[in-house]
Formats: C-alpha cells, sequence, structure tokens
C-alpha cells in the first residue's frame, strides 16, 4: 500500500509520496578521482585508500524534478559493485555539491575548486561487497535537502554528489561500476532515490506546514532491496486544521522553527 498523507489547513493542502529515481546518464556525469587526477572515462570508480591513492566518487544527476522547498522525506544513492572486496576499515563521507545547477564534470582543477554542501552523511565500516551487487548507501536527505532549499535551486537543474574518503586503512576501498561499463547501455550507473513531500499548489511550504509533515513521516522506515526500492508502503491518513484548538495539533505546531544560513566551504580534504 503506498503511503498517503493529506495535511487539511486554512492556507493549503500537502500531499505526501512523490517519488523521483534517476540514474546518471553520461560519461562525464560519473568521475573517479586519484590522488590530484580526475578520469571520467572508467569502466569502474575506487571509493577508500588503496594504498597509493585516496579515492573520490562523483556522480551527477540532470534535470531533478523536485520543486524548490520541497521536503526530503528519505533519499539514497545506489551503487553496483564491480568487483568483490573485503578489506577493512573503508570509511567515506557523503556530500552534495554546493550550488543550485551542479555542472558536468571535465578536470581535477574544474573538481577542486566547488564547493562542499555544510552537511555530510558518514559511510564509515562500509561491510564487504560482492561482485555485481548492489549497494545502498546510508540516508542522504539532508544533503538533498540543503540543495533544494537553495534560493538558485530550480526544478530541473542539475544534483551532484561526491563519495569522498574518509581515512580508510590502506587496502580498504570498494569499486563500482561507472556509466562507461561495456554493454551495459548505463544500466550499472549510480542512481538516486528520492521520496520527497510538495505542496499541491506548487507553492513552498510554509516552514509549521513542513515541520509537520516531516514529524509523521519520521516514523516512515520502508524495507528497501540492494537496488533502493521499496518492498512494502504502510498507510498514514491524518486531518489538521490550523486552526484547531486541540491539544494534540496545537502541540504539532508549538515551539520555535530554526532558521538554517548556509555557507559554502572549499573542496578540501
Amino acid at each position: 500500500m503506498r503511503i498517503i498523507l493529506v495535511l487539511l489547513l486554512m492556507t493549503g493542502s500537502l500531499v505526501a509520496g512523490d517519488t523521483f529515481k534517476a540514474q546518471v546518464t553520461s560519461g562525464t556525469d560519473d568521475a573517479k578521482t586519484y590522488g590530484s587526477n580526475l578520469s571520467t572515462s572508467e569502466i569502474d570508480a575506487v571509493v577508500g585508500y588503496t594504498g597509493s591513492y585516496r579515492c573520490d566518487y562523483l556522480a551527477r544527476f540532470g534535470e531533478v524534478p523536485i520543486p524548490p522547498e520541497a521536503t526530503i522525506d528519505s533519499a539514497f544513492l545506489s551503487l553496483h559493485s564491480s568487483a568483490s572486496q573485503s578489506g577493512t576499515v573503508c570509511n567515506s563521507l557523503i556530500y552534495a555539491e554546493d550550488t543550485g545547477n551542479a555542472a558536468t564534470f571535465s578536470t581535477w582543477n574544474n573538481y577542486d575548486s566547488r564547493l562542499l554542501s555544510d552537511q555530510a552523511v558518514a559511510w564509515n565500516n562500509i561491510p564487504a561487497h560482492t561482485s555485481a551487487v548492489w549497494y545502498r548507501t546510508p540516508d542522504i536527505k539532508n544533503l538533498i535537502q540543503e540543495i533544494v532549499d537553495r534560493s538558485d535551486w530550480s526544478h530541473g537543474n542539475a544534483l551532484a554528489v561526491f563519495i569522498k574518503d574518509n581515512n580508510s586503512d590502506g587496502g580498504a576501498y570498494r569499486r563500482f561500476y561507472q556509466y562507461e561499463r561495456p554493454g551495459s547501455n548505463g544500466a550499472s550507473a549510480c542512481s538516486l532515490l528520492v521520496f520527497y513531500t510538495e505542496s499541491s499548489n506548487g507553492t513552498i511550504a510554509p516552514a509549521r506546514r513542513r515541520r509537520l509533515t516531516q514529524a509523521v513521516l519520521s516514523g516512515r522506515q520502508p524495507l528497501f532491496h540492494d537496488a533502493g526500492y521499496p518492498f512494502n508502503w504502510s498507510t498514514i491518513n491524518i486531518i489538521v486544521n490550523s486552526g484547531s484548538k486541540d491539544d494534540k495539533a496545537k502541540s504539532c505546531f508549538a515551539g520555535g522553527f530554526l532558521t538554517r544560513i548556509f555557507t559554502g566551504r572549499g573542496n578540501r580534504q
């Protein structure tokens, strides 16, 4: 059953359950870095420390249809393992590029000058991987939220994410197929799956409605298989009037709301 969340308020309504999934669609939209080198033409990429190089993986997703100020309920990257690897300890940090419309990748200097999101998601102690199996990252919703909250974000813009080595031990790394895998037509490329909520009339949801939606959806934890799709859904139906004197309704709106100010940080380790 699909999740259905209905919030009836005096200023409009919200409907949850929008989903966006996309894969890298170009050879220059994913890349590997090793040392001070960047390549967009390799069959696979490495995350971790080979013993010679600390390696990062970059992926860009074009024409993302998420509207400005949508509430990101959950988001994941799915990567297709290209080799069985078991070296420990393999650690990484996942960032989004701090821009409202990410450019495709070209050179190391171009990449190294890009800004990182203020927030990062740790993907540490990455378990041993088996070749040809899809693996899903931890939830990166905070990273996607930071980008769609930018003033220059627009429906249809491109979004880039970086999986960066985080002091992995020597020989601890994982390998993932890139867009160039022969014979795959891009089917083994990294994919991004996002569940989000937008206002039904396409306008920005006021802070209290977004806060209420996030609070309700935070309890949803569907099971996922390796490619990142939900196995099952639950059903939630909630009706709240913004002028209600009901104690539960008032408790949803109680308290202040944080204002977030983001400043870019250079792409340095």
